[in-house]
């Protein structure tokens, strides 16, 4: 069941957005998710993405540390879905496929140098020809599973048979949810 929400009275997404605003590593803030969507149920989680720069990344994987995200959050909730980001693995051909609907529905929270905007628009915007050719990929992946599924069922496979419905209940959505 949803319940009410506005994103700008939320308590914690404004400690967030403070501390993005602390940080001159973060260029943006972007939430994703239920919370993005305005669909929040009791049990929502926050996904939020600090966007740092491709230095401050590199930064990062070079040292193998980074900064704690969401610590200035009270009471404390958990940062299991709080992440860094940079701008250089946010392009379409590096974003995995299934995160794409999440980008296409993400919020841009802060923004210190417009490049964040910039970066999860494009990844809102799929080539007409690359779309095509995710949902026909997906759409084959549907197929099969569907069929390897229906040939498990027929063989008393139970098991089998519900085994292919997660793959394909996500074939689905990100046929339903491409741009």
């Amino acid at each position: 069941m949803s319940i009410p929400y506005d994103i700008h009275a939320d308590e914690v997404i404004q400690a967030l957005i403070a501390e993005a605003v602390a940080d001159p590593d973060v260029i943006g803030l972007v939430l994703s998710g239920s919370r993005a969507l305005g669909v929040v149920a009791p049990e929502s989680d926050y996904d939020v993405i600090f966007i740092v720069t491709d230095e401050a990344l590199a930064r990062y994987e070079e040292t193998q540390t980074t900064p704690a995200r969401g610590v200035t959050i009270v009471p404390p909730t958990s940062t299991n879905d709080i992440w860094n980001d940079a701008p250089r693995n946010l392009r379409l051909d590096s974003v995995v496929a299934w995160m794409l609907p999440a980008w296409a529905e993400a919020y841009v929270l802060y923004d210190r140098t417009g490049e964040t905007t910039r970066v999860i628009d494009a990844l809102r915007q799929m080539p007409a020809e690359q779309a095509h050719s995710a949902v026909a990929t997906w759409y084959d992946d549907y197929l099969n599973g569907l069929y390897r599924s229906l040939k498990s069922w027929r063989r008393g496979n139970e098991l089998g048979g519900r085994d292919g419905s997660s793959p394909r209940q996500r074939t689905t959505c990100s046929i339903c949810s491409s741009p």
